[in-house]
């Protein structure tokens, strides 16, 4: 899965190129990936719980086949907190 996934990132990167906002590449991967047969959810909710209580929910961008988390990023390099966010979303 992973391998069809960063194909379909190239695959769009390739067609579109640099420089378009996050939204533009999310909207192009969830087709391509669409196109390739998987299953796509566009911001997910995830439930924050804090002591046994709902704190509250955040948004993952992109969930595929219900066991891939794909958090889009439009930058020439990610900042040390992106993959804190990565790691935060599966621990909710």
């Amino acid at each position: 899965m992973t391998q069809s996934v960063i194909g379909a990132f190239y695959q769009v990167y390739n067609t579109l190129g640099y420089g378009f906002l996050e939204h533009v590449y999310a909207k192009a991967l969830e087709r391509e990936l669409v196109a390739r047969g998987h299953r796509v959810d566009r911001e997910v909710l995830v439930r924050i719980m804090y002591r046994g209580e709902l704190l509250t929910t955040q948004r993952m961008d992109m969930l595929v086949d219900f066991k891939l988390i794909v958090e889009t990023k439009a930058t020439e390099q990610l900042s040390k907190s992106a993959s804190r966010q990565l790691y935060n979303y599966l621990k909710a």
